[in-house]
């Protein structure tokens, strides 16, 4: 394991989504408006990394209640984002967990693992061979939106970022290239410092989203919007940093910085520069494929924190799963957040889903669905 932890402390920046943090206060930017008619509800995912089974366990839970349906807007960031796509273009909670099955096994065969900086390649793989040709006007009219941060291009570092939630889409390819510019954590999930959507520079949602942005008109209320999250923990997750348990998050004490300068309420402008000229191409290869490169010069930004507290989360109404006969603790959890032992794959992704099918009806028992 130790030759992952390089690229596994990167990924973890991403994964988190920070939750164990306060969050800056913060306004909703959007691409559009959201209709006042908008339905009832909203679901909104936060980031999950390979957490993001947790989220199909929970979607199934919700959907056997009547909360969660094919025409339910449903908004996210990062994992939380690839989530909410797949639910609308109709994959079945049974469905996701075989689409990234499927992924992982391509990963280790070809990669061994999903973690030496090219798991964002087998997302854009899965993305183009499964999700329809018409994914655009599905989205468009089930008001789908998926949380980019946006990158100043005429910055040579990635600090700063401004959020952008995007809800109306030209067509498949400008979907997929949300989706992974939404999940890109910078030298982590791709060797790329950002990815271009639109001519604009953009990485993972978590760095500036939250659920005010994913939340109709920055209404977070439960009964408007059903916060979950896949990272954030509850008071019945022990969290005590053990290094027996998850070695790499212990290695840096089982916290990473917060995002703490202002969050930016407009989008920066679009440059007319071409991209070679962009100040932010500078950087765009400085880690290239030896994470190790990386300096002080060009750190990773923080992530947003958690505010307000979601709704349907781990810890919160149970404590964690066993795994493998012991019971799975707070920090062990979080790196299954960015890293999954290749043998050991397929029955952590198991847990998750399970954990999160029971977290959901545990959530709807004491809300009385």
């Amino acid at each position: 394991m130790a030759g992952f932890t390089s690229l596994a402390l990167l990924l973890l920046v991403g994964a988190l989504a920070l939750g164990a943090f306060a969050s800056p206060v913060h306004v909703r930017v959007s691409e559009e408006a959201i209709s006042l008619n908008a339905p009832e509800r909203t679901v909104a995912f936060r980031g999950s990394g390979f957490l993001i089974n947790y989220y199909a366990g929970v979607t199934q839970t919700l959907i056997l209640k009547g909360l969660l349906m094919a025409t339910s807007p449903v908004s996210g960031q990062s994992g939380g984002a690839i989530i909410a796509v797949l639910h609308a273009a109709g994959f079945t909670p049974s469905q996701v967990l075989g689409f990234f099955g499927e992924l992982y096994t391509a990963c280790s065969v070809r990669y061994e693992g999903c973690h030496n900086g090219f798991v964002n390649l087998f997302v854009e793989e899965s993305l183009q061979k499964y999700l329809p040709s018409n994914i655009a006007e599905i989205l468009n009219a089930k008001n789908v939106k998926i949380g980019l941060s946006q990158v100043n291009s005429s910055n040579v570092h990635l600090g700063g970022s401004a959020p952008w939630v995007v809800s109306k889409y030209l067509n498949k390819a400008d979907v997929i290239s949300a989706l992974l510019g939404s999940a890109h954590i910078p030298f982590g999930t791709a060797p790329s410092a950002f990815k271009i959507f639109r001519n604009n520079p953009v990485i993972d949602g978590t760095y500036a989203i939250d659920y005010e942005q994913l939340c109709p008109w920055g209404n977070t209320t439960t009964p408007k919007c059903l916060k979950i999250a896949a990272v954030h923990l509850g008071p019945l997750a022990d969290e005590t940093c053990n290094p027996a348990s998850c070695p790499v998050f212990a290695s840096v004490g089982c916290t990473l910085p917060v995002r703490t300068d202002p969050i930016p309420t407009k989008l920066y402008p679009t440059s007319s520069l071409f991209v070679d000229e962009w100040p932010i191409s500078s950087i765009q290869n400085k880690g290239g494929k030896a994470w190790k490169n990386l300096t002080p010069l060009y750190p990773l930004p923080g992530g947003v924190g958690v505010d307000p507290l979601p709704d349907i989360y781990p810890g919160k109404y149970l404590p964690l799963p066993l795994f493998e006969g012991v019971q799975v603790t707070g920090c062990q959890w979080k790196e299954w957040s960015f890293f999954l032992h290749p043998l050991k794959a397929s029955a952590i992704v198991t847990t998750m889903f399970q954990q999160g099918v029971a977290d959901a009806a545990a959530w709807a028992a004491a809300n009385g669905y």
